[in-house]
């Protein structure tokens, strides 16, 4: 039979008025009418000009009136940087209905209102070529029998259905049979009514590597008879249902790795007669709050992957896994779980939030639990309504967590009495669980140490890793500084240091790590060990000002360690604090030496590089016999803002987003900075350390305020923990302004104060 198409040359078309052609090809119920020529805007089709007579541009109205009686062959509308439209509201039957093809760019465009499309080949929408292919499905019914239903079918091809109402019967069946939404090209299912059915033996959503692939389910009935309905099979998909119902039976969310799948649901049905299956890493099924209806299976199996929840105020949706699968209940051991709380949630410490029930209970066995908002919540499983129901209940916020920094002049291991016992000098440092350890005065194979790599030799004792920097050769061996920590350490760098009175050369060894903060988040620190020289005043200051230069440009926090061989009122330290290098420990606790302490010349320093620290305790270790010198211990919150702005009811974002919550013209970082309430609309002009030299005798304050009123005054030195103290009560207020001097802050490095009105 000779292959023709619906739009078919003027040639043809006399063809078929002279008699000459089998009428069962051309044959049209009423004539022309519509079909050919009256309804086309412009009146004359636009043809590509070859013999199968594809419409490239113009518009066309299928009608009830203007139907073919007999089978066409194809439908193919291939722009070639035009658009043609075809408007169906009457019946079509035929083989293949085609959008786009090879060359094609443009647009093409079906508009379906009525009517009953039966075709017996592949529907593709975005076959071949750039052009923005689109079937809009509102009313009538689509039969599509052919084996493959392809949206965007070809790399770099798009295709697009939007069903509003009427339906898409899919009726293929058996192995060999598709529905892909996605096959090789951009892929989009838009669906808000109407119904989808399908019983072929795979449904896709990005099928090929190259695909990408996007469902939103909004209404409607998505029914999947066939076997395996894939949100992501080779390729890219994410299928977003906010209503409609979902009817499948085995739901398989990113069947390759690295290939990501996603499915999330805020709303309608979802089933899977046999289960939901989160098949790889990159597999994320969201529920999405509260709303959805009923989510639904025989079994969740999650060997990898994540399962996200989102909880609204009324938590979210349970994720029911109802049995009938093998007996498997809801699995896992490889998966993680997380949790994150929405707008409009307001539950208290002890509240709980049922997540998934299991007929048949669940393997957790490895899962790996996460919050991801600023909610602290705990998990459990336990038995309910003859299955097992995961959990969740608020608990209070857990304490930051430091990070742990210790500075140990370590003798080369030689104790009190003469005897070099490097597990001595381990036991002094595990004792005190330090994250990041820097080390002075260490030996590498020397021979009065007998050969030992001290710093490697700790390391493997304590579980850390390390880095040596040389200083000098010395008795065959080296000798120098060395750093061991927790984290695997990212870079190292050896700065070798200034030596103008050319005594015994000094280094100062600098490592980056990722260290989390006290919001958990990953930050980039500097850890810097050195061993200032200890013959010449003019020496050290080279040497630190050598250190602040090498690490100026850094823009992460740094924090500095070592011997520093001066005291706190001499010039290496000034400068070293003028440079943004906190100074940690305002005790002045003496470090050296070790036995009979005097002298305080062991420092770990901090440039937070803008964030400020919440709290800092500074300890010096009261260890007398493994070496000359005490080490010196430092917790560092990384971060602090974050506690002290949970502690306000503050948003917790970044630095730069910090806005003036009180409208007193400053913002929230600056009254961080300043040690004011920043939710305070009492407008502090200042607070400012009292008294003279670096060590404050107290703090002062000042506020606007009324003669009529009456304020209370409230103080915290640690903000993560948010404890305030009353400091005064009932302070009459002056015209203008009132002062308060806090003497009780004699000493310490830094005080927070909220005012309130009595």
């Amino acid at each position: 039979m000779r292959r023709t198409y619906l739009g078919v040359l003027a040639a043809s078309l006399a063809a078929v008025l002279a008699g000459t052609v089998d009428a069962v090809d051309y044959e049209w119920t009423g004539g022309i009418g519509d079909w050919l020529d009256t309804g086309w805007s412009p009146a004359n089709p636009v043809w590509d000009g070859n013999a199968d007579g594809n419409i490239v541009d113009g518009t066309m109205n299928l009608t009830p009136a203007s139907r073919p009686s007999n089978p066409i062959r194809d439908v193919y509308l291939i722009p070639a940087g035009g658009s043609p439209v075809l408007n169906i509201s009457g019946d079509l039957s035929g083989r293949t209905i085609l959008l786009g093809n090879s060359g094609s760019s443009g647009s093409a465009t079906v508009n379906q209102t009525a009517g009953t499309v039966s075709t017996t080949g592949t529907g593709y929408i975005g076959y071949k070529g750039t052009s923005t292919n689109t079937y809009n499905l509102s009313g009538g019914t689509w039969n599509a029998a052919g084996n493959i239903f392809s949206i965007a079918h070809t790399a770099g091809s798009s295709g697009t259905v939007n069903l509003s109402g009427g339906t898409i019967h899919h009726t293929a069946s058996g192995s060999g049979t598709y529905f892909l939404v996605g096959r090789y090209g951009n892929a989009t299912l838009d669906m808000s009514g109407g119904m989808l059915e399908s019983s072929a033996y795979k449904f896709a959503l990005g099928y090929y590597a190259a695909s990408t692939a996007t469902m939103n389910l909004r209404g409607g009935l998505l029914r999947f008879t066939g076997g395996l309905f894939y949100v992501g099979m080779a390729g890219h998909g994410s299928l977003y249902q906010s209503g409609g119902t979902n009817e499948n039976t085995e739901l398989i969310i990113a069947n390759q790795a690295g290939l990501g799948g996603l499915y999330s649901i805020s709303g309608g049905t979802l089933t899977a007669s046999k289960y939901i299956s989160l098949h790889s890493a990159d597999a994320v099924f969201e529920v999405d709050g509260s709303g959805a209806d009923s989510i639904e299976a025989g079994a969740i199996l999650a060997p990898a992957g994540t399962l996200r929840f989102k909880l609204d105020e009324d938590g979210s949706t349970l994720v029911r896994a109802v049995g009938g699968y093998d007996d498997r209940g809801i699995e896992l051991s490889g998966a993680t779980v997380e949790v994150e709380t929405l707008a409009g949630f307001s539950g208290e410490i002890g509240d709980t939030y049922d997540l998934m029930w299991s007929a048949n209970g669940f393997t957790a066995d490895g899962m790996v639990f996460t919050n991801l908002g600023s909610v602290n919540f705990g998990w459990d499983i336990v038995p309910e309504n003859g299955g097992e129901t995961m959990r969740l209940v608020v608990l209070p916020d857990p304490a930051p967590q430091p990070l742990r920094l210790m500075s140990y002049n370590i003798h080369h291991c030689e104790n009190s009495n003469g005897v070099i016992n490097l597990s001595a000098t381990a036991d002094v440092i595990g004792a005190s669980d330090p994250d990041l350890v820097a080390l002075q005065e260490v030996d590498k194979n020397t021979t009065r140490s007998g050969n030992v790599d001290q710093a490697g030799e700790l390391a493997n004792t304590l579980g850390m890793e390390y880095r040596f920097g040389k200083a000098i050769d010395y008795q065959g061996g080296e000798y120098g500084v060395a750093i061991l920590s927790r984290f695997p350490i990212l870079s190292d760098t050896l700065y070798i240091l200034p030596n103008p009175s050319n005594a015994e050369p000094r280094v100062a060894l600098e490592i980056q790590v990722a260290v989390p903060d006290v919001r958990g988040r990953t930050n980039i620190l500097s850890f810097v060990c050195t061993h200032l020289d200890s013959t010449s005043d003019a020496t050290r200051q080279d040497q630190a000002e050598a250190i602040v230069d090498a690490l100026a440009l850094l823009k992460h926090p740094v924090a500095l360690a070592g011997d520093l061989n001066a005291e706190p009122d001499e010039a290496p330290i000034d400068l070293l604090r003028s440079a943004g290098y906190a100074y940690l420990d305002r005790e002045e606790k003496p470090t050296f030496h070790a036995d009979n302490p005097t002298k305080k010349i062991d420092y770990i320093l901090v440039r937070t590089s803008g964030l400020p620290l919440a709290s800092v305790p500074v300890t010096v270790v009261d260890e007398q016999a493994a070496s000359d010198h005490r080490p010196v211990v430092a917790d560092l919150f990384l971060d602090a803002p974050a506690g002290w702005l949970a502690g306000y009811g503050l948003p917790q974002s970044d630095l730069q987003g910090f806005v003036d919550s009180d409208g007193d013209g400053m913002d929230d970082y600056s009254e961080w900075l300043t040690g004011t309430d920043p939710t305070n609309a009492l407008s502090f002009f200042g607070i400012q350390p009292s008294g003279s030299g670096d060590v404050p005798t107290g703090f002062q304050l000042q506020w606007n305020s009324v003669t009529q009123r009456t304020y209370r005054v409230e103080a915290s030195t640690n903000l993560v923990d948010g404890v305030f103290q009353t400091m005064e009560s009932g302070i009459q207020g002056l015209e203008g302004t009132t002062e308060y001097i806090d003497t009780s802050a004699a000493g310490k490095a830094q005080a927070f104060y909220r005012v309130s009105v009595e």
